[in-house]
């Protein structure tokens, strides 16, 4: 569920979008193919009250986390649980993003082995949109600095992500940004709930996209019409 996405928005653009007074900016290159452990930005409060950008590692580690030895990463947590949680009231985010991928397993005529078609999903005027997340600061027990470490709520899926996974990503709309990072954790609970993803569209990509070693532009230059899929004989499996 949903453990590779894109950002390749300037972080100055994104720093004025969220309305970002504070902090330093960091240097950030533009990943057109981000795997989980690795860091990417998010839009979160300081203890002042004011929002930052800042780089955290999407895997979220809490202090019942001794050791990373042997533990699979924390990517995704369902907004339905998470959002009852004394992290969601007290340490939400917004993950900036330009796009997510899912991948489909189909069966081919003539193949095998099932094929997996990956799927990105962006806005239709390309810009950058957020999902909703939570934070968390974690010292490692082992010793070493404190990491800033975040997770990607999900919720159900609406009918542009349920044909392909039956899991999606928390979209909070522009408007409602406010309200997800300072408005009341009751408030920001009314959020967590399937998002049309209005003006949004998914496509086929190329299969590049598979690899997390493939980090450019060529993973969505074979991009194709979502039509081009529906007309070939696949199966879904």
């Amino acid at each position: 569920m949903c453990a590779r996405k894109m950002v390749v928005t300037d972080l100055t653009k994104l720093r004025e979008m969220f309305e970002v007074r504070h902090g330093p900016t960091p240097n950030f290159p533009p990943r057109w193919n981000l795997p989980v452990t690795e860091r990417a930005p998010i839009v979160r409060l300081d203890g002042a009250g004011q929002r930052r950008i800042e780089l955290a590692t999407w895997d979220y580690r809490d202090g019942k986390v001794a050791s990373l030895k042997g533990r699979p990463p924390f990517y995704n947590a369902r907004g339905e649980s998470m959002g009852k949680s004394e992290a969601f009231a007290r340490r939400r985010c917004l993950l900036p993003c330009d796009g997510f991928y899912e991948w489909l397993t189909v069966a081919e005529p003539g193949r095998k082995a099932p094929k997996k078609v990956p799927f990105l999903f962006r806005r239709e005027d390309r810009q950058p949109f957020a999902m909703g997340g939570v934070w968390s600061e974690w010292q490692n027990p082992e010793g070493g600095s404190t990491e800033l470490t975040y997770v990607e709520l999900t919720t159900a899926p609406n009918a542009l992500v349920g044909e392909i996974h039956e899991r999606m990503p928390l979209i909070v709309d522009r408007a409602d940004w406010g309200t997800y990072l300072e408005g009341s954790p009751e408030a920001a609970r009314v959020l967590v709930k399937p998002n049309p993803m209005t003006g949004f569209e998914r496509v086929v990509v190329s299969p590049k996209v598979n690899s997390p070693r493939n980090d450019g532009p060529e993973v969505i230059e074979a991009e194709t019409a979502d039509e081009a899929l529906a007309n070939r004989t696949y199966q879904l499996l």
